[in-house]
């Protein structure tokens, strides 16, 4: 992740989410699954980061995965504020 400083700390981070969503054996790329995306979050709010973006290029994924993902960013509550920068959409 990127990170932006302020002077209270980072105020936004930059997380790449590339490559399909979710687990799927027919997929030879390398999928975004939610413990990833749990990890980069966690390390952003440890750092008392503010804004998220979150840059996508995926051709999209499973429906499961995308959920999953959506609590992990859930558990946050509003301690960041989310923004998505779609690179590819499916």
């Amino acid at each position: 992740p990127e990170e932006r400083s302020s002077s209270h700390g980072p105020a936004s981070v930059l997380i790449p989410i590339r490559g399909p969503i979710g687990l799927d054996a027919t997929l030879e790329e390398t999928a975004i699954i939610a413990d990833g995306i749990r990890t980069a979050l966690e390390t952003a709010k440890r750092s008392k980061v503010e804004h998220v973006v979150l840059e996508i290029d995926s051709v999209g994924g499973t429906f499961e995965a995308a959920a999953e993902i959506a609590e992990v960013m859930a558990e946050l509550g509003e301690s960041v504020t989310y923004h998505a920068l779609i690179r590819r959409a499916a």
